[in-house]
């Protein structure tokens, strides 16, 4: 009986992930349909100041919910010779803010609308109108991601009381386990966003804590890497430079971040500000974790590039 029981909790959290994953792909790339060239042209006419390229890096990839698509289509620029290295370390550093919007939105729980959403999004999609069916799909993947968020919470609070998921939920107290963890499931679902929910889903149900889920989030923001390095295969110097950038940029903000956390009241200050609300405690973090290593390592864009060139040197004649 508790075999049956275990398996199908263990189920309905699967299929919520994967609602949860349906959701976010179906909205983000409804976005990216409609919004392609309008990014292309953005990012060519207002980025030659760094500043001003990290803010149209923020409001790109809160339009499009991906700060992945974001950088992709940086790389590529790059690669055309349609901007220069300094201007793509701005413009991904802005993504990483603006992609944590996701999860903001998550964190606000809008569960008893997804319905809504989701009727709504569906009577859009038979309509003729382009602009009402690209409006339904984002409608319908917003709906359908908070039901998979639901799902995995319900199924999660059963699963969090065995012993075996306990101890593992706690091994992330251990900031390499915690990092590692992060870094490979955010490789293989290829979302932070979808990890940022499925940690904030497991608020929700009261099995993690924001000291568990932290050093997780730091390895989120690397793993998110992953996308970039793909896109990077087979093309040139300067594009594998724009993504080693990319990594260089979160992995001294993890370490930035795993020392505040190891050695400050950093996450106890968050707690205390969004006491009733672990989704918003984790929610900040992600948001923290961005915004803060962005205003510390965008004056620093040309030391960034110069451990670029170290890492994808130009081949000696």
């Amino acid at each position: 009986m508790l075999v049956n029981s275990v398996l199908e909790n263990l189920f309905n959290m699967l299929g919520g992930l994967g609602l949860f994953l349906l959701g976010i792909r179906e909205m983000t790339q409804s976005l990216e349909k409609v919004s392609d060239s309008f990014i292309k042209d953005i990012i060519d006419k207002f980025t030659k100041n760094k500043y001003m390229a990290a803010f149209i890096g923020v409001i790109i990839t809160v339009i499009v919910q991906s700060s992945s698509a974001v950088t992709v289509i940086v790389v590529g620029m790059v690669e055309a010779g349609l901007m220069a290295l300094n201007q793509a370390a701005a413009v991904i550093m802005g993504a990483n803010i603006g992609t944590t919007v996701t999860s903001l939105i998550i964190a606000i729980n809008l569960l008893s609308l997804a319905p809504l959403f989701i009727f709504e999004g569906v009577v859009f999609v038979f309509f003729k109108n382009k602009f009402l069916k690209t409006l339904g799909s984002i409608l319908t993947g917003f709906g359908i991601l908070f039901l998979g968020m639901n799902m995995m919470s319900s199924a999660a609070k059963p699963l969090s009381n065995l012993p075996i998921v306990k101890e593992f939920l706690i091994s992330f107290n251990n900031p390499i386990i915690g990092v590692l963890f992060g870094v490979t499931f955010t490789a293989v679902v290829q979302s932070s966003s979808v990890s940022i929910g499925m940690l904030e889903a497991l608020g929700l149900a009261g099995t993690i804590s924001l000291r568990n889920a932290a050093f997780i989030i730091y390895g989120q923001n690397v793993g998110t890497c992953i996308t970039a390095l793909f896109a990077a295969f087979g093309t040139g110097k300067v594009a594998k430079r724009t993504v080693a950038i990319h990594f260089l940029f979160n992995i001294i903000g993890a370490v930035m971040f795993i020392g505040l956390t190891l050695f400050t009241p950093f996450l106890q200050l968050i707690e205390k500000i969004f006491s009733q609300n672990i989704m918003f405690q984790i929610s900040s973090l992600h948001i923290l974790f961005n915004v803060v290593s962005t205003i510390i390592l965008l004056p620093f864009t040309d030391a960034l590039i110069k451990l670029a060139y170290k890492i994808v040197p130009d081949k000696k004649n």
